[in-house]
Formats: structure tokens, sequence, C-alpha cells
């Protein structure tokens, strides 16, 4: 009987798995794997311990306790999106305007799991130039609700050649 490996989940393909282990001599690589009976409760991030069935194929034997968990629902049914999230990026652009119902529910999924969420709004020299100006610094009416959340602008093209620029409001 081989022993048990210890893995990442890092692609999930319906009741298949694409688990990253290292080997002896440290380079990693992915292996696909199964889990045993109908269980398929893995995501994207799960630490596993898995166990060796051929040279590319395994399966998985345990799931490592999850220091959280981001997933997404409706009235229908949830689904887990990814395992061990530390940060959450949700980047929104200016032009053409964002759903404000999605980053809504974006933040609240991150708040539910006590994952950071930070926004980045995105082509804010579109919608408004003087924004990439780093003496003109005025908050946009719609940031005020979400003041209490970590936050920056960027732009691509601020004026004077073209150039990544990032700010916070």
């Amino acid at each position: 009987m081989t022993s048990l490996l210890d893995g990442l989940v890092v692609a999930s393909y319906g009741k298949r798995f694409g688990v990253e282990i290292k080997s002896d001599d440290g380079e990693s690589r992915v292996i696909s794997c199964v889990t045993r009976g109908k269980k398929t409760d893995l995501a994207c991030g799960d630490q596993v311990q898995v166990r060796m069935t051929s040279p590319n194929e395994a399966v998985v034997e345990k799931l490592k306790p999850r220091q959280s968990l981001l997933y997404r629902s409706n009235s229908m049914r949830s689904k887990m999106l990814a395992a061990n999230v530390t940060q959450v990026i949700i980047v929104l652009a200016t032009t053409p305007s964002f759903y404000e119902e999605l980053l809504n529910r974006c933040l609240l999924a991150a708040e539910t799991a006590n994952i950071r969420a930070v926004i980045v709004l995105n082509k804010c020299d579109l919608a408004m130039p003087r924004l990439c100006w780093p003496d003109w610094n005025p908050t946009p009416r719609w940031v005020t609700p979400y003041k209490r959340y970590q936050h920056t602008r960027t732009s691509h093209h601020c004026g004077n050649g073209s150039r990544v620029r990032s700010a916070s409001w």
C-alpha cells in the first residue's frame, strides 16, 4: 500500500480534480484525482492527502481543515468556488458602469467567509479624467458606502503618456 502524499487542489472538472503534488526532488506536478464514492465536496485551494493509483492518477483520501470557503449561491443551490482564500480583489471598470449589485454580492460573500476584500476602480481616466491628477482627490458619491473596504483607483492613460497609475480614494 502506498503512503499518502500532501497536495493542493488547483483545478476542478466535475468529478475529477487537478491536484498539485511535490516530488522528492522538490518539483511540482499536477495529477488527476478522484474522490471515493460520489463525494465531490472539494474546491480549488483545498489541502488534501492523496494515494497514488498510477504514475499520473490518485485518489483523494483526506481533506485537511479549511481556513475559509468562498462560494456563490442563489435560491436554488450553492456552489463552492475556492477554499483557503485570504483576500479577494474586486476589479470594477468605470466605463461602462459596473453592476453595483454584483459588487455587493462579492463583498457579502467575502465578509461571510471572513475574507479581506479590496476594491479596484479601473479605467478611472475614462469616466473622470481629473482622477489621474495627484492633486485632485475627491471621493465619487458611489464610494461612500464602501469606504470601510481597502480600495484603489487605477488608470493606464494619465494625460502625459501611457503608464499605469494607482491612487487611493
